[in-house]
């Protein structure tokens, strides 16, 4: 499962880091802007950055090395 998510609020960013704690080594990805306060806070497993626009093939090998680690 892959999250876009570019509106970021403190109630937001501590609900998504527990399910990101939650849900650890699942097929759980946030795709998060390289600016955004919320990178140094998700757990860096789950996340992947993008600047300007996310690179599908980016993508698709974080979630390959995703499903190797479960």
């Amino acid at each position: 499962m892959l999250e876009i998510a570019g509106f970021w609020t403190p109630e937001y960013i501590a609900e998504k880091t527990s399910t990101l704690k939650l849900f650890k080594r699942k097929n759980l990805l946030v795709a998060v802007p390289a600016n955004s306060p919320a990178v140094p806070v998700f757990p860096g497993e789950n996340v992947i950055t993008y600047q300007g626009k996310l690179d599908p093939d980016e993508v698709l090998v974080v979630l390959e090395n995703m499903k190797q680690d479960v």
